[in-house]
């Protein structure tokens, strides 16, 4: 199976949990061994243009490097956002000495990638000198 399985695939509230099943089994096949309520599907906030979810197991926990996230496309971003520059760029930070995550694949609204355990950059952390040297 590769990601030309997932390019007619659009995630909405209807079929959200299914779908992303789907693909996590695909990246994570070790998971359907799971029962199905062992699997989390979760919903990160903050975020403005897209909607940010993530899928792993309860028994291994989110920090763990097999969590999955997906990134849900929002209502006419596209508009202003180049959804092919984006992962363009994604893709090359990637392959780049690791710097970003492992991209796994793109679906008609949004695309899987790696998650990153870490905590999320406010105001007051920026201002540290540590973290300003690691931005």
């Amino acid at each position: 199976m590769s990601n030309e399985l997932f390019e007619d695939l659009f995630i909405d509230e209807k079929n959200q949990n299914e779908s992303i099943i789907k693909i996590a089994l695909y990246y994570r096949p070790l998971w359907k061994y799971y029962s199905q309520d062992n699997l989390v599907i979760d919903s990160f906030s903050g975020g403005i243009t897209n909607r940010m979810l993530c899928c792993y197991s309860k028994s291994i926990g989110i920090e763990s490097s097999d969590t999955l996230l997906f990134r849900i496309y929002g209502k006419d971003t596209e508009l202003f956002i180049n959804r092919d520059n984006e992962l363009r760029i994604m893709k090359l930070l990637m392959n780049y000495k690791h710097i970003g995550q492992e991209f796994y694949c793109q679906f008609k609204n949004g695309y899987c990638f790696q998650y990153f355990p870490g905590k999320v950059v406010n105001w007051k952390l920026m201002h540290e000198e540590n973290c300003m040297r690691l931005v």
